[in-house]
């Protein structure tokens, strides 16, 4: 973002899209690290007050590394799946995050 006076503000911004209502959901993120894409996620999942069997994400950098072009999610990611029994998945095409 650009102010009148030419400063630059840099900030980045999680954006979470309900399925079926297509309500959206914003929130501001210091970086785009792992743990703050589980900050934000519960901060959704918690507003929302409900869980979802799977969630689309295409910000998969903070989800898996790639190691020898092998996909493997992070563990982390891994623990929160099994804790909360939603599945985390790369986003098709065209599609939108699924909460």
């Amino acid at each position: 973002m650009k102010r009148k006076d030419g400063t630059v503000i840099q900030f980045e911004l999680f954006a979470a899209t309900f399925s079926y209502s297509r309500y959206h959901f914003f929130l501001y993120s210091p970086s785009k690290t792992t743990e703050d894409f589980l900050r934000c996620l519960i901060d959704v999942l918690y507003t929302s007050g409900g869980m979802p069997k799977r969630i689309l994400t295409d910000n998969m950098t903070t989800v898996v590394s790639i190691n020898n072009g092998t996909r493997q999610k992070h563990p982390i990611i891994k623990q929160f799946e099994s804790d909360t029994e939603i599945h985390i998945q790369k986003e098709k095409l065209n599609r939108r995050a699924d909460f």
